[in-house]
């Protein structure tokens, strides 16, 4: 009995072995900023799960969704960034929102926007559009938004997916990372910017 169960023990290390193996003989064939780029979204990943469970009544679009609703004119767009984090890129076709507005305030400014629209809202990882996105949910519907949603990851995913960003000049390769701690969620470096050039 002893002698099968040290055999069943010894294949199940040769198979861990051999996956290990085998996972890392392909990330040397992976380009460096590629792996740098799983390795950030897998901690966005972890976040998210996070805001999932803190904000259940809010839907989430992952980024191939919204890339699908970029020329959609009955989509709108909202930054929920500061001004500085906006200025240096955003998504274009967001319109900037003050993270800490009043529910009353977002209704009064943007509520005649949002009907019979698809509203999406980010931020760099995603916490302050749920935040927000949770708190006037219910008012954007009753002005007759279609759906309230947040981006998955926020435009750190998006960024380290190399998708498109923008500022007032054209289009850029920069983002603002909030803060040298949330930097690390950043998989190209050299494109942190803490101002807009």
């Amino acid at each position: 009995m002893i002698c099968k169960r040290a055999k069943l023990g010894y294949v199940y290390l040769m198979t861990r072995l051999i996956t290990l193996t085998f996972y890392m003989f392909c990330l040397s064939f992976t380009p460096a900023a590629s792996a740098q780029s799983h390795a950030e979204n897998q901690r966005l990943d972890k976040i998210h799960s996070k805001i999932m469970t803190d904000y259940p009544q809010l839907s989430h679009i992952s980024s191939e969704e919204m890339t699908a609703l970029l020329t959609d004119e009955d989509v709108l767009f909202l930054d929920v960034r500061e001004s500085k984090e906006y200025a240096v890129s955003h998504i274009d076709g967001a319109i900037r929102v003050d993270p800490k507005i009043s529910g009353d305030e977002f209704t009064e400014i943007y509520g005649d926007a949002v009907s019979g629209k698809t509203v999406v809202l980010y931020c760099s990882v995603g916490r302050r559009s749920s935040k927000l996105g949770n708190r006037v949910r219910a008012d954007l519907m009753a002005a007759g938004a279609k759906s309230v949603s947040n981006l998955e990851g926020g435009i750190f995913r998006w960024h380290n997916e190399g998708r498109p960003v923008t500022r007032e000049t054209g289009a850029t390769e920069k983002i603002h990372p909030f803060n040298r701690w949330w930097s690390r969620l950043v998989a190209r470096k050299d494109d942190i910017a803490y101002a807009a050039e």
